[in-house]
């Protein structure tokens, strides 16, 4: 392939996943597309997999590697962003990893429907039990405007992880032009797609399955923390930016997909040994302007599933005691 062709440049967070490395850092190696700058950020591993990533760049010359103290994925995916020199920009997660084609048909897409994203479907692996299952984008291969990927970020009929992540797609480099990922915060790709499709001219649909999602125990997407906190705060700013843009139906279908979520993450944490992630939610109500239907809605869940069983704990307890 000509490097005549445009650079294309992929940005790898690394942190800590010496198991999964070889196979990430080669299935981009081995890419039918050749003009790559293969950025990969070392996120402070203590693995040994800021080594393997050397190895790879003293193999492989379209390789830069970068060594920082521990920052978080978005801060690396950052570091990366700030030193890519190509026309597009890809990212790939350290433990995933491509099929050979998926750069070049990805390009293909942009380049024959002149579009400034192209999106493909992905096959999520469970590294336990080796299944697989496809993650698909419930568009049929098109062009289509922005609004339609907006949509569906805001529609209940559709499983719309596949369009809601940032990973696996094809961007020109101006959609990124003063846009960073929220560092320090879990649901990064949460925070900052919709403004990503807002910025495309068109965005393009492909029928091909080429991003490997690794599905693992122990991953940071698998464990429960009070920074499960950040997936309401990341469906509110996407809230309050359809309500600005006025797509006021997606606005209202958004405010429910926050509640909804943070309706979930109380049911899954007991308020005696999670306070904080209580108090966080509460204090996260607070601070919101939710419509008071939704919100009426959303009390009434957390009386329901929080703060009964709570209360029978507590007077169970005590009668315990006495």
């Amino acid at each position: 392939m000509s490097n005549s062709l445009p650079l294309i440049s992929v940005v790898i967070p690394v942190y800590n996943v010496r198991a999964f490395l070889d196979r990430c850092i080669a299935s981009v190696c081995q890419q039918t597309w050749k003009n790559l700058e293969i950025i990969i950020v070392d996120d402070g591993s203590t693995d040994g997999s800021g080594a393997i990533c050397d190895n790879y760049a003293a193999l492989d010359e379209r390789i830069l590697v970068v060594h920082q103290k521990n920052k978080g994925l978005s801060a690396a995916r950052n570091a990366g962003l700030d030193i890519a020199t190509g026309e597009f920009y890809f990212f790939l997660d350290s433990d995933d990893y491509l099929t050979v084609d998926c750069i070049e048909v990805l390009w293909e897409a942009c380049e024959l429907n002149h579009a400034s994203i192209a999106i493909g479907d992905a096959i999520v692996l469970n590294e336990t039990t080796g299944e697989t299952k496809s993650l698909v984008t419930h568009f049929l291969p098109d062009t289509y405007e922005p609004i339609a990927l907006l949509a569906a970020l805001g529609s209940f009929d559709i499983e719309n992880v596949a369009v809601s992540v940032v990973w696996g797609k094809l961007y020109h480099r101006r959609i990124f032009d003063g846009i960073r990922f929220k560092e320090g915060a879990l649901h990064e790709d949460e925070f900052v797609i919709h403004y990503l499709y807002e910025r495309a001219n068109r965005i393009a649909v492909v029928d091909n399955a080429g991003y490997i999602y690794s599905q693992r125990s122990g991953a940071i997407t698998s464990t429960v923390s009070i920074r499960r906190i950040d997936a309401f705060w990341a469906f509110y700013d996407r809230y309050e930016f359809f309500k600005t843009s006025g797509l006021n139906k997606l606005a209202s279908q958004t405010i429910v997909h926050a509640c909804l979520s943070l309706r979930n993450l109380l049911e899954h944490v007991s308020y005696h040994k999670n306070k904080r992630v209580f108090d966080s939610a509460i204090l996260a109500l607070r601070r919101t302007d939710i419509p008071s239907r939704e919100l009426r809605a959303l009390r009434r869940a957390i009386t329901r599933n929080i703060i009964r069983p709570y209360i029978f704990w507590r007077r169970k307890r005590e009668s315990s005691q006495e």
